[in-house]
């Protein structure tokens, strides 16, 4: 998670807002909720699970009635002015900006999109993971400074991940391993066995402790730790060099060019039906 696409160099990001509807268009995704909310939290714990990640969990009524849809369930962070007061937008459809948009520049929030990583409705409490990047953007310089008590908003949103019959491939980079992690934790054993995992980033300091802890139960495992902007390549062409995977289904998720390239293996090389393979730009890297 962290800062929107158009951010010079390497700006993390949740999903582009919008992306759920044209996704609809051309993939086996579940049904999108009927309606959206949006509601206020308050920070409730900040801790540092790696050097730049860094796990911040949130409490407030509206966490207890709150549904995730699926395990890689993601939501708008509404992040207001840094000095000024919560103004919510009024969440109407998919045009989360023109939400935005209608409140006056002054009080204006900035959203950057997360994945949840727990959601315990009894106790009304959400938490979520930020890759950090120092202050070049509105969701990490937040995540950096956030504290207890700290007001935001969460705007709600949906999943992508569809249970599929057969052997699926997931490929993830630190911005969408929580996902990943969330899915693998939502499979039985024999899904796991049917398994194929791809993660790929720059150093373990961006991800999740324990990250690799299912690697015994897949079928298979492989990671990637590259330098910045060699992700997507080093994902792509280790698919080629490997063979065909026997997958039915594909969930390639991350910086846009590592879900894009990692497509074109899938799809074009392999021959998997595209309504078959869920990727999605979680931000682009320039």
């Amino acid at each position: 998670g962290g800062d929107p696409m158009g951010v010079k160099n390497i700006a993390y990001s949740g999903l582009v807002h919008g992306y759920r509807a044209v996704a609809s268009l051309f993939m086996d995704v579940p049904q999108a909720p009927e309606k959206h909310a949006c509601f206020p939290v308050s920070v409730e714990a900040v801790e540092d699970l790696a050097p730049r990640l860094r796990r911040i969990a949130v409490a407030g009524p509206g966490l207890r009635t709150y549904r995730p849809s699926g395990p890689d369930e993601y939501f708008g962070l509404v992040i207001p002015p840094r000095g000024c007061a919560l103004v919510l937008p009024r969440a109407k459809g998919l045009n989360i900006r023109a939400e935005l948009d209608a409140i006056d520049e002054a009080d204006r929030p900035e959203l950057r999109w997360y994945t949840v990583r727990r959601h315990d409705a009894e106790r009304g409490r959400l938490t979520f993971d930020v890759v950090t990047h120092g202050e070049s953007g509105p969701g990490s310089a937040w995540a950096l400074h956030a504290q207890r008590g700290d007001k935001v908003g969460i705007r709600t949103m949906t999943s992508t991940w569809r249970r599929k019959a057969g052997g699926q491939l997931l490929v993830a980079d630190p911005t969408s391993a929580p996902a990943m992690r969330g899915i693998l934790e939502a499979c039985t054993g024999e899904e796991l066995a049917a398994t194929h995992v791809r993660i790929t980033a720059p150093s373990p300091d961006l991800l999740e402790p324990g990250y690799d802890s299912f690697r015994s139960e897949l079928a298979s495992y492989e990671e990637h730790f590259v330098p910045e902007g060699a992700e997507a390549a080093a994902v792509a062409d280790a698919l080629r060099r490997g063979g065909k995977l026997a997958v039915a289904y594909a969930w390639l998720c991350g910086e846009a060019s590592l879900a894009k390239e990692t497509r074109k293996v899938v799809v074009k090389d392999w021959g998997v039906p595209r309504t078959d393979v869920l990727f999605s730009g979680y931000y682009r890297r320039r």
